[in-house]
């Protein structure tokens, strides 16, 4: 008789130290559970922030595209008003030699 309570004894230790066990795993289950919420939260703001970057960038290259179009017409505006200013001093160059000829 001693030893069948000596035997369920150390069965009950054997369960215990299971319970134990499974409630210990329970918690670091539960520990690792939060830690891959807080870290699928992260990459949701991560994400978001890599989305915005990528509005920000598409927004600023189209700015740089049109910024460009505008330089270029300014510059083809620039060289239309050279070349008119060069005409222009030409043809004043010759409306005085041709006023040259006249004696006032």
């Amino acid at each position: 008789m001693a030893e069948l309570l000596l035997s369920t004894e150390k069965t009950n230790a054997v369960f215990l130290d299971i319970e134990h066990a499974t409630s210990d795993v329970s918690e670091k289950i539960s520990t690792v559970s939060a830690a891959i919420e807080e870290i699928r939260a992260m990459t949701d703001e991560v994400t978001e922030g890599a989305k915005r970057v990528e509005e920000l960038a598409v927004q600023a290259a189209a700015e740089a595209e049109s910024t460009s179009a505008a330089t270029e017409e300014q510059l083809a505006a620039n060289q239309e008003i050279t070349s008119s200013s060069q005409t222009l001093a030409e043809l004043a160059e010759q409306l005085q030699h041709d006023m040259s000829r006249f004696k006032v």
